[in-house]
Formats: C-alpha cells, sequence, structure tokens
C-alpha cells in the first residue's frame, strides 16, 4: 500500500492520485510504468488531503476547515 499525503494542484484538478513530477519520481524509485502503478492488483494506494496548513507564530496552524468533515470518514470511489 502506497499512502500519499498533501496532494498538489494537479492532482485536485485531474482527480488522480500521483499524477505529477511526485508520481513519476514515486515510479522510479519502484521500478514500475504508469499503468502498473495504477494496477489494484499489484498496488493499493491512498491519496489523502491532510495537507500541511502552514506555521504559525505559535506552532503549525490549524487544518484546513473544509476537510473537518473527512478526519474520520473512509471515502471509497
Amino acid at each position: 500500500m502506497i499512502i500519499g499525503q498533501a496532494p498538489r494542484t494537479r492532482i485536485h484538478t485531474s482527480g488522480i492520485a500521483w499524477n505529477d513530477p511526485g508520481g513519476d519520481r514515486l515510479r522510479k524509485w519502484l521500478n514500475v510504468d504508469r499503468d502498473t502503478s495504477y494496477d489494484d492488483s499489484k498496488f493499493a494506494i491512498m491519496p489523502m488531503g491532510f495537507c500541511y496548513p502552514g506555521k504559525g507564530s505559535c506552532g503549525d496552524l490549524l487544518p484546513r476547515k473544509e476537510y473537518a468533515p473527512f478526519w474520520h470518514e473512509r471515502i471509497w470511489e
């Protein structure tokens, strides 16, 4: 299983996990092509939208409010 965090804008726009240079780098590290990386009989992928909110004056900022409904909910496609 491959778990990802903080997807880039390109991924949000396309709706496809690891559809960016980071995904290309991951496939290179794993020595697999794009089709193989999306083959669910070989890899389970779990993209997550827990994006890093940034630094505040007293530590990390709070997570974005629109993510709150999904923090403990399973979302299946």
